[in-house]
């Protein structure tokens, strides 16, 4: 979905930019990579008619509504690729599955009120530790991280535990892109979809086939970006042996009086109940829709739908996990410094709105690097709960497209297990709705 784009943002001089190289020299880029460390950024040569692939492909929103439709404006970097070494693959996937399971402790800590206000009513967090202890099945989540390539070590920035999106460039359109390139997939993210489903629906009774996938109407979803990402997983789900449903938020209903006299309560429009479903909606916006009455019904009759993402990801899908996780395993190699208020130790520190997301609401002011960023909105400013994270300095790469590539690691995980890579990159210090994809490969 669109965003609001930052009141000011500068890239700090400081950091090295790491020149690219050209993909047709083979043998200099591997002594290149060598100099470099292991992960690496090369410029490719675009594919004949790439924005037709990709559009055909489902990305219908790769330049916004109004924008002049060139390559530099393009969501989707045809003229990059980032490379990864078979170590640095192993790195990330092992410390992200560590970080999973560190995930999962630190959000009990914040279901079980130890971390203080957590936004959202007590009956959504009755709701969620009900769903941890019955031991909902989850689908997916993706870890956004920077990476030193040099000590192979990740830092994690923010954990998408609920509703991650760009699972189409990440799966169909990086997979094609890579035909006929001397180059390696890293990880399979659609067959561990697959996977993944196919074990849902062995914990489902065999009367209860039918998975409704629900995503935002067109009103706030105008560019098609989160429809795209439900017909990926409608795919999975369907080859997993699931009878699928992709139908709007709005023709999700609420039966008071069915749930009153003791019948199910959720139907769609067509009058078919919703047993199980996938919702690319957030969970604190769910148990917070007081317009709709959601927030009432879920919190009171959620546990009668079998909710992917499970409502036990509330405990981590907010900003609130940063200080929980530093709080259970501080000082650990992967973690920054993050507090519920400006700690006095933050001298280059970032803010971080609860429950913004693609970088709404962020502020960057890190003095010893010379880097300051607003991203500020009407409906993430300075009022807004927040967190405070220590800053952590990225690594630029240089490439013919762009003078300055501030890459951020997205590493998918099914269920608790490393999936997959995706990288997307900004010129300026905040990773936001329009920083680039760029595809992600494998020596």
């Amino acid at each position: 979905m669109a965003e609001t784009p930052g009141k000011t943002a500068r890239v700090s001089p400081t950091p090295a930019v790491v020149s690219a190289v050209d993909i047709p020299a083979v043998a200099d880029a591997a002594a290149d990579r060598r100099r470099f460390y292991n992960m690496y950024r090369i410029n490719v040569s675009p594919r004949p008619f790439w924005s037709d692939i990709i559009r055909n492909e489902g990305i219908v929103f790769n330049w916004d509504e109004g924008e002049a439709r060139t390559e530099a404006n393009s969501y989707w970097n045809e003229r990059a690729t980032y490379v990864y070494s078979e170590q640095d693959i192993a790195a990330i996937s092992q410390q992200c599955e560590e970080l999973y399971g560190m995930c999962l402790e630190a959000g009990q800590a914040i279901m079980s009120g130890r971390m203080g206000d957590t936004y959202l009513p007590s009956m959504a967090m009755d709701l969620a530790r009900e769903s941890f202890d019955r031991g909902d099945v989850d689908i997916y989540s993706r870890f956004d991280v920077a990476y030193d390539p040099e000590a192979r070590q990740i830092k994690l920035l923010e954990y998408n535990s609920d509703t991650p999106t760009s699972l189409l460039e990440s799966t169909v359109c990086q997979d094609t892109w890579l035909h006929d390139r001397p180059y390696k997939p890293i990880g399979d993210l659609g067959a561990a979809l697959v996977d993944r489903w196919t074990f849902a629906l062995q914990q489902t009774p065999d009367t209860r086939r039918l998975l409704h996938l629900i995503h935002v109407d067109m009103d706030i979803d105008p560019t098609g970006e989160d429809r795209a990402n439900v017909y990926v997983m409608a795919h999975a789900a369907r080859l997993a042996g699931w009878d699928v449903k992709i139908i709007e938020l709005s023709d999700v209903i609420y039966d008071a009086t069915k749930g009153a006299s003791g019948e199910h309560p959720w139907w769609d429009a067509d009058g078919v109940a919703i047993t199980h479903a996938f919702k690319l909606y957030p969970w604190e916006d769910m148990v917070t829709d007081s317009e709709s009455g959601y927030d009432r019904a879920v919190c009171s009759t959620g546990g009668s739908v079998t909710w992917y993402e499970p409502a036990w990801k509330m405990g981590s899908s907010t900003k609130l996990l940063l200080p929980a996780l530093w709080s259970q395993f501080m000082h650990h190699p992967s973690l920054l410094p993050a507090y519920l208020s400006k700690h006095e130790s933050l001298r280059n520190w970032v803010r971080k709105p609860l429950f913004g997301r693609e970088g709404d609401g962020v502020v960057i002011n890190a003095p010893d690097y010379g880097v300051f960023a607003d991203n500020t909105t009407d409906f993430f400013d300075a009022q807004s709960p927040c967190v405070w994270q220590e800053y952590a300095p990225l690594r630029a790469y240089e490439g013919q497209d762009r003078e300055v590539n501030i890459p951020v690691l997205g590493v998918w995980m099914i269920g608790d297990k490393f999936a997959g890579l995706s990288t997307r990159e900004a010129s300026h210090p905040i990773t936001s709705h329009d920083a680039r994809f760029v595809p992600s490969v494998r020596e």
